[in-house]
């Protein structure tokens, strides 16, 4: 028995125990053994933001994107000042597609906190998918200048630079690969400069390596199949963009299961 669940002896209608033992169970990574704690604190203290925070991040982890929305928005309003409560509603949004409404919680988050490298990260990614490339390319170099061993930040602004400056997305592409071999993502982005350079035999030679590291990599094959097609090879052609149609389903599944809630009886 350990100390918390003594302490649930004494005082069994403690919040806080109750989310100190969903923290537990999250290290543990029993995510919905958590969820139960962390219910259970929330229906006696529906003000506890830390474990609305925590309760969140485990409906991400299931998949459950609308619990999370619903959960990070009751902890951004139970503390308005909090940046990374901010950070995590606007991934939430992020994860479905709400991307200005994503924006506007990393912008807020930057207010508060205006040297936090993942809500520069964030804003970066945000910006990328609504298609602001130069903001975009700023906030992921600000990211990499707070936090220089930031991986996904160095992927993210070396695709984000491959139409301005192809020669520096190489650049960090491969020193993504020089600490990390196997980051397939770095193979894309090698294999996407010699694309739109006409090289396509490397292009086809990158991306192979990239489905090769990476199986579900749905613009790669997409990518992959382009660079056949150019190459001559129609039959491969035909075959990547297959794959991707595939994983192209398989994400929309995906994203319609994430919608699903994942707590029925959760705190109102």
């Amino acid at each position: 028995m350990t100390s918390f669940e003594q302490a649930l002896k004494h005082k069994p209608d403690s919040a806080e125990v109750y989310y100190r033992l969903g923290m537990v169970q999250f290290q543990k990574r029993n995510n919905i053994a958590s969820a139960q704690m962390l219910l259970k604190a929330l229906n006696i203290d529906p003000s506890h933001a830390d474990a609305w925070m925590l309760f969140g991040s485990v409906c991400l982890l299931e998949g459950a994107n609308l619990d999370a929305i619903r959960a990070f928005e009751k902890c951004a309003n139970l503390r308005p000042e909090s940046s990374q409560c901010l950070v995590l509603l606007g991934g939430a949004y992020l994860g479905d597609e709400k991307r200005e409404q994503a924006l506007e919680q990393f912008e807020k988050a930057l207010k508060i906190a205006p040297t936090d490298p993942a809500a520069h990260f964030y804003a970066g990614v945000a910006l990328k998918k609504l298609e602001r490339g130069a903001d975009a390319i700023r906030h992921l170099r600000q990211a990499l200048a707070l936090e220089p061993s930031h991986l996904k930040a160095q992927y993210e602004l070396a695709d984000a630079l491959i139409d301005s400056s192809a020669d520096e997305a190489r650049q960090i592409a491969n020193q993504l690969l020089a600490g990390e071999p196997r980051h397939a993502g770095a193979h894309y982005i090698l294999g996407k400069t010699d694309y739109n350079q006409k090289r396509y035999a490397g292009a086809v030679e990158e991306l192979e390596r990239a489905v090769a590291l990476d199986s579900k990599f749905r613009s790669a094959y997409y990518l992959l199949g382009q660079a056949y097609q150019r190459a001559g090879r129609q039959e491969q052609s035909r075959q990547a963009f297959e794959r991707f149609r595939q994983l192209t389903d398989d994400e929309r599944a995906a994203r319609q299961f994430a919608r699903r809630r994942l707590i029925v009886d959760s705190p109102k």
